[in-house]
């Protein structure tokens, strides 16, 4: 569902509500400005208004699996005590997959290609 460009790239509102009265109150100007929300943002947006992190993803459930790249990287030893065999380190983890529900065509966001 693609959200309108008009429904987010408001310029600016201007409310403007006055009292008359006798004594001749100015009344009181409320002006909210906020600027034009970008491709990127958009994109952002539609992709994730119904996203849900908590579901595999995959095209269509049961039929395709879903290939994770998983990768450690040990940058250090902290800790190693040889007697009680514990070993503390520091390591980075990485884990990528394709995501189906993470798609959408470039063209229809300035040519942005990724975010």
């Amino acid at each position: 569902m693609r959200v309108t460009d008009a429904a987010l790239s408001i310029v600016s509102i201007t409310a403007v509500l006055s009292r008359a009265s006798a004594s001749g109150d100015q009344g009181l100007v409320l002006s909210l400005e906020s600027a034009a929300q970008s491709e990127d943002h958009l994109l952002f947006y539609d992709l994730f208004l119904h996203y849900n992190k908590h579901v595999r993803p995959t095209p269509k459930w049961g039929l395709y699996q879903t290939d994770v790249f998983f990768e450690i990287s040990l940058f250090d030893i902290l800790f190693l005590e040889l007697k009680s065999q514990r070993l503390r380190t520091n390591t980075e983890m990485i884990m990528k997959w394709l995501d189906s529900g993470l798609k959408w065509n470039p063209a229809n966001y300035s040519g942005v290609h990724s975010i």
